[in-house]
């Protein structure tokens, strides 16, 4: 292999996948339940360091997350349910003495809020399509997350270089919200 080459990737199994996926099922669980400190603990390092560091500090980035709660609260939104679905896909991530340390697999996910328009009063049911992009390091069982929906893929490949130009082998999951029936 020359320097410069890109070892060939092998596909997560099975067992990685469900892994992921459960995981974040626990994730959404806690964001329901209001734990954020869940969420800022369970945030990749790499992307939480950045994140912090556009935000002022981890202490900034903390209330920033806390007061994402008051603030759903006072535009009359509440989140009734989340659900994490079948991956769509996963990679080997993190090249490193020739090899790939980590997984990378994307979770679509399903979130289900109540609006109240605070002008009409009238009651909002809204669907959101998204996705949670799990890492761990192939000798834990801990993973580890940034939201897809807030993370563009120039972000991601300042991250993860060798992830695969094709988006299509990405198989990054939809992301949008639509209105439900009540």
């Amino acid at each position: 292999m020359m320097a410069n080459e890109i070892p060939v990737r092998t596909p997560p199994g099975p067992e990685v996948l469900s892994s992921a996926q459960l995981a974040t099922d626990q994730l959404g669980k806690q964001i329901l339940a209001g734990n954020y400190q869940y969420s800022l603990a369970k945030m990749y390092p790499r992307w939480k360091r950045r994140a912090a560091k556009q935000n002022g500090g981890m202490e900034s980035l903390l209330k920033a997350l806390e007061g994402i709660q008051e603030k759903m609260r006072k535009h009359g939104i509440t989140m009734l349910s989340f659900e994490a679905k079948k991956p769509t896909s996963g990679h080997e991530v993190w090249l490193e003495n020739k090899s790939y340390g980590q997984w990378m697999v994307f979770v679509p996910t399903l979130t289900r809020y109540r609006v109240v328009d605070a002008k009409t009063g009238k009651v909002l049911r809204i669907e959101r399509e998204g996705y949670q992009i799990a890492l761990r390091d192939k000798t834990s069982s801990e993973w580890t997350f940034m939201d897809g929906g807030n993370t563009s893929l120039k972000d991601l490949r300042s991250l993860f270089p060798t992830l695969p130009m094709d988006v299509k082998v990405l198989k990054l999951p939809p992301v949008g919200e639509r209105e439900v029936a009540q």
